[in-house]
């Protein structure tokens, strides 16, 4: 218990400190580690790829898990993110950073530039977001009966 009372004395620091990790990690996975495509893809269209599955296209369903894997991409950054002061602010922020993602994609052709990673990213921000607060309270609760018993 003391370990736990420990970690949550130091949150703030080790948060900062993943979060910049992970920060480097979302430059790697959505920049760096990509082949440059010829020409610029901007999707603006919502959910094309669940259409495109629906249709029968052969690439439709491993499209559409690419939504789910955005999100479980994203969902660090909400649980990381050290200015949580609600969950409009996570979802400015991940609305923010997602378009910058996007953009820089588009004007580097390191990547397409689509609507629906904007939305997949945001969600994954506040999965994470409410997984934390989650834990946090129950953790706080864990700590309240410790300190209660004795």
């Amino acid at each position: 218990m003391k370990l736990l009372e420990h970690v949550l004395s130091r949150k703030k620091e080790i948060q900062i400190v993943l979060f910049v990790a992970y920060c480097g990690f979302i430059v790697w996975m959505t920049l760096l580690n990509r082949h440059q495509y010829e020409h610029r893809i901007i999707r603006l269209e919502l959910f094309w790829a669940f259409r495109e599955w629906k249709a029968g296209e052969p690439y439709g369903k491993v499209d559409s898990i690419l939504y789910l894997k955005n999100i479980l991409f994203f969902m660090p950054f909400g649980f990381l993110i050290p200015i949580k002061k609600s969950w409009k602010q996570v979802t400015v922020t991940a609305v923010l950073v997602s378009v910058a993602i996007e953009l820089i994609q588009v004007a580097t052709k390191y990547g397409e530039c689509e609507i629906d990673d904007v939305i997949s990213n945001t969600v994954g921000a506040l999965v994470g977001f409410w997984i934390y607060i989650i834990l946090l309270e129950v953790m706080n609760k864990m700590i309240a009966i410790k300190k209660g018993k004795r």
